[in-house]
């Protein structure tokens, strides 16, 4: 709670689970996040695939128990590199949250910068918030960046499982394709929208504000 982390990583790749304050959170442990500002640089010009790096948090898989809340926290991302699981508050995102009763996991935080793609290889799943989430509530939050990538691109979410809430979020991003693939999944806010889970809930999204430029996209699928 209040305190600043400047991170640059020097990869050996492949490498997973790098987050500005977290690496990993598992188990189904609770982790609270408020008033942090994280700096994290994270670049490899080699054709290493990374997997779940994130501003804030790597990955969180809290499917079962456990608390998320990252609130009024800022992440500086300057990510170059190839992988899958990019995002600038977690790379990957899962939660317990109640859809009945929803609670923020993102709240008045900030994101701003880079997540681009040193090479055309494997870059999926990369979002300024999530490069994947799962029952998750970003509000009255705001996302400032560049995204590059091959597939599964969202100014807010690469891909949205299922149960994941979007409210009053200002979202300003380039998103740029690096390769072609035979299906390109990207969006202003969400990628691909996927279910599969118990609820099978679509995102609901509602009094946002998106402005993205969207590049090299001819012949994709957007959502």
């Amino acid at each position: 709670i209040n305190s600043f982390s400047d991170i640059e990583v020097v990869p050996l790749p492949p490498t997973s689970y790098v987050g500005g304050a977290v690496g990993n959170v598992t188990n189904d442990k609770s982790i609270i996040i408020e008033g942090v500002i994280s700096k994290l640089k994270f670049h490899d010009p080699s054709l290493s695939a990374h997997s779940k790096i994130g501003g804030l948090i790597g990955s969180i898989n809290n499917s079962t128990a456990g608390d998320v809340s990252i609130k009024n926290s800022k992440a500086l991302v300057d990510i170059d590199a190839e992988g899958t699981f990019f995002g600038g508050i977690a790379g990957s995102m899962t939660t317990n949250m109640n859809m009945a009763t929803p609670t923020d996991t993102v709240y008045g935080s900030v994101v701003q910068g880079l997540i681009l793609a040193s090479n055309t290889g494997n870059n999926n799943f990369r979002g300024s918030f999530f490069g994947f989430a799962e029952k998750t509530k970003i509000s009255r939050s705001v996302a400032l960046t560049t995204i590059e990538g091959k597939t599964h691109l969202g100014g807010a979410i690469g891909k949205s499982q299922e149960g994941n809430i979007i409210s009053e979020t200002y979202v300003k991003s380039t998103i740029e394709l690096t390769s072609s693939a035979s299906a390109v999944y990207y969006g202003g806010l969400i990628g691909e929208s996927a279910g599969g889970g118990p609820a099978n809930q679509a995102p609901n999204l509602s009094d946002n504000h998106v402005n993205v430029i969207l590049k090299n996209v001819a012949g994709c699928f957007t959502t």
